[in-house]
């Protein structure tokens, strides 16, 4: 967390349960400047994480380098676990879908790296 400390984005971006946390306009407007700064390129693999993930930070994080792939998977399932822990696991289902977000993660990281080649 404390690279995101570094960027000035407060912990209201991090709720302790997932659901719809009203931000800070101070938060809106970093993200939303931090947004005007990429590239259409980095701006098109940032959405993915973002659209797979659910998450400005797992998808900020990813695109810096500062989450694995199996690390940014594994935050962006918490939710997912839970449910499973509580729920039991839907056979075809959940093992399908990891896949799917974990090849979605890997193309934007690739691709994040790509961008950054001389």
């Amino acid at each position: 967390m404390d690279w995101a400390r570094e960027r000035q984005l407060p912990l209201s971006m991090f709720p302790d349960i997932p659901r719809n946390v009203e931000q800070d306009p101070q938060t809106v407007a970093r993200a939303e400047a931090f947004v005007e700064t990429m590239s259409v390129w980095q701006l098109a693999a940032f959405d993915l994480v973002a659209a797979t993930t659910k998450s400005f930070i797992i998808s900020l994080a990813l695109m810096e380098g500062r989450l694995t792939v199996e690390q940014a998977l594994s935050a962006a399932r918490v939710d997912e676990h839970y449910q499973i822990n509580t729920s039991g696991e839907i056979a075809d289902v959940h093992g399908v879908d990891q896949l799917f977000v974990k090849l979605q993660l890997v193309s934007a990281r690739n691709f994040f790296n790509l961008l950054r080649m001389p």
